[in-house]
């Protein structure tokens, strides 16, 4: 049994590793939404379950030796080729309907190395299992060691390999790890397996070497983030998206952001004579945050995720005077004890709003940290008319709900194509509302009732992805 055990780790580290950067490589064409992880749930399962099941049937077979060598080795090929299947397969399976396409995006993206690691277990324990009084130990020992690789890879890719070297990099990692840990321990090579193994990892490479260069491409905790430069009716943009939707646009010639939600709030916020308190949650590239310092606001930029910060001040010039904090909003609002005369919500993660951040509990802490007079404006999708508007109506009932006074402002009048600002003044008196009718942090019913307006903004992402590509 010890011998086998470091190629039993490996193999449920990789379980999760291709499970989490599979849900990574398909949000910049699909988002990150419920929809999508899902899907890669339960893809996850079937292919587990279905190696499960011819796991067991290859170990009723002779040489399973050989049998584990060739099922770890055809898995690490396929790991190797999820970059390039990712890169050119996904985009033309995303023409299908959405709901389909995640599926069979998953399905071709993941199925088979999960299927494959999955067939290892009854394997492992056919190797191990020396009568039938030991079955029963060996299997609970193999699983257990298996899951804590998994737990361990879980940690390492989210905390480390992902955010630091990048979800191909790591895919080959894990790839090269599994297939020399299967030659090791099993003591075996196949002229065959090694040549598709080498094969794979040219493909792999060469995909990499050919992506579409950015100024900036990481991918944190929010996902892919890019910075890049086109020209839109012979003006020169720079670019902020994360999973592919614009989350800042800056004109090169002004540095100003074009977009037109932010326009509106500069109407809103007037020129402070003395310097005031603000308070940004998503800074982005910075233009909001920007916008108020040269409004002579003090400004706190809360951001979730590290590499945009560090985006915002290499390639958006972000005011070296705003105070930028790499933290998740809702800690910070319930650990905040600053006064604010201005807080703007711009909260967006590709197409998704964090359904956690806006809750009537969330908001008895907002309340608290206004100065007399401040103001609250949140940025929001541009849906109001059911179905896809029923997140924003429970956001309003929940803003009202909680004491606040509304005015609404769309950037447009096309809901597919605009944005909604949410302009806020506290009240002293809190109004009465159904619980039904509102988010809060027992029943957060946003992200569900907002599921159809992001499938909708991210369909339209698809439209024009599949447009400038063909």
């Amino acid at each position: 049994m010890k011998k086998y055990i470091p190629l039993i780790i490996i193999e449920g580290a990789t379980v999760m590793a291709v499970e989490l950067c599979g849900a990574k490589l398909m949000a910049p064409i699909y988002g990150g939404s419920l929809f999508v992880w899902a899907g890669i749930l339960a893809i996850t399962l079937a292919a587990l379950a279905f190696g499960y099941f011819y796991g067991g049937i290859l170990s009723s077979k002779e040489k399973p030796v050989i049998k584990l060598y060739y099922v770890v080795s055809v898995s690490a090929v396929f790991i190797a080729l999820m970059p390039f299947i990712a890169q050119f397969v996904l985009p033309l399976l995303s023409y299908l309907n959405f709901n389909i396409a995640v599926i069979f995006s998953a399905v071709v993206l993941i199925f088979s190395p999960i299927f494959l690691l999955g067939c290892t277990s009854p394997l492992f324990i056919r190797l191990n299992a020396a009568t039938l009084d030991t079955v029963g130990l060996i299997s609970g020992k193999v699983y257990a060691i298996s899951t804590f690789g998994g737990i361990v890879s879980t940690f390492l890719c989210g905390f480390f390999l992902i955010p630091e070297l990048g979800l191909k990099n790591t895919l080959l990692i894990f790839s090269i790890l599994l297939f020399v840990s299967g030659f090791v321990t099993l003591k075996t090579i196949k002229p065959v397996a090694s040549v598709l193994f080498i094969a794979a990892l040219f493909v792999s490479f060469k995909s990499i070497n050919e992506t579409k260069k950015h100024l900036f491409n990481a991918y944190g905790v929010l996902g892919e983030i890019t910075v890049s430069e086109f020209e839109r009716d012979g003006k020169k943009i720079r670019s902020l998206q994360v999973n592919k939707i614009i989350q800042t646009e800056m004109d090169m010639a002004s540095n100003n952001s074009n977009l037109p939600y932010i326009s509106i709030i500069d109407s809103l916020v007037e020129v402070k004579k003395e310097k005031a308190e603000a308070l940004v949650l998503g800074l982005g590239g910075g233009m909001v945050a920007n916008l108020l310092c040269n409004k002579n606001y003090r400004v706190d930029g809360v951001e979730f995720d590290a590499r945009i910060i560090e985006a915002a001040k290499k390639y958006f010039g972000l005011n070296s005077k705003v105070n930028a904090i790499n933290d998740d909003a809702r800690r910070y609002i319930n650990q905040c004890k600053k006064k604010y005369e201005l807080i703007i919500f711009d909260l967006f993660k590709a197409e998704e709003q964090p359904a956690h951040i806006i809750t009537s509990e969330s908001l008895k802490s907002i309340k608290l940290m206004l100065s007399p007079n401040a103001l609250v404006i949140i940025n929001w999708h541009g849906y109001q008319t059911l179905p896809l508007g029923k997140g924003t109506e429970i956001l309003l009932h929940t803003l009202r709900a909680s004491g606040f006074d509304l005015e609404i402002i769309p950037t447009g009048q096309l809901e597919d194509y605009r944005n909604l600002l949410i302009v806020a003044h506290p009240l002293n008196t809190v109004a009465s509302s159904s619980l039904s009718e509102i988010n809060t942090d027992d029943c957060p019913r946003l992200e569900s009732a907002n599921a159809k307006a992001n499938i909708a903004w991210r369909k339209n992402y698809l439209k024009y992805y599949q447009s400038i590509n063909q």
